[in-house]
């Protein structure tokens, strides 16, 4: 292989398993005191500390916000979302672009809730302080 050869498979290499940086979702936030907050790439943590020492794997959601159909999971997509209104504990009403509404629960693992970027700098609260999530930009 010449050297063109190799710098041009070295080129595809790269591009093909360097990790695709997507954009997140752009939300309004009101949290549990009633302020209305804009953030810019959301994503919730629902990685599963260890209380001790020990390891674990990073478990970010970038796509959606994550609820219990049945016995199973569903990712929820932002762009498929409204609106997400919070009652207590972790029921919510999630309204759809459609206009369909759904009474579902959210996955309650997100130790560290959500996070997003302001104007002021980085942004981050639990998902049990939040009150409603209008997507504005999916």
């Amino acid at each position: 292989m010449n050297a063109k050869s190799f710098a041009l498979v070295s080129v595809l290499m790269i591009l093909f398993l360097m990790p695709t940086i997507a954009k997140s979702a752009d939300v309004k936030i009101t949290d549990s005191s009633g302020e209305l907050i804009a953030l810019e790439n959301v994503k919730i943590d629902y990685t599963n500390y260890p209380t001790s020492f020990g390891f674990y794997n990073t478990d970010y959601e970038y796509k959606g916000i994550r609820i219990h159909r049945g016995s199973g999971v569903t990712t929820v997509l932002w762009e498929k979302i409204a609106t997400v209104e919070i009652s207590a504990g972790y029921k919510v009403t999630i309204t759809l672009t459609s206009g369909k509404n759904y009474e579902v629960t959210l996955v309650s693992s997100s130790k560290k809730g959500l996070f997003g970027e302001t104007d002021l700098g980085n942004y981050e609260i639990p998902l049990t302080s939040v009150k409603k999530i209008e997507v504005t930009e999916p």
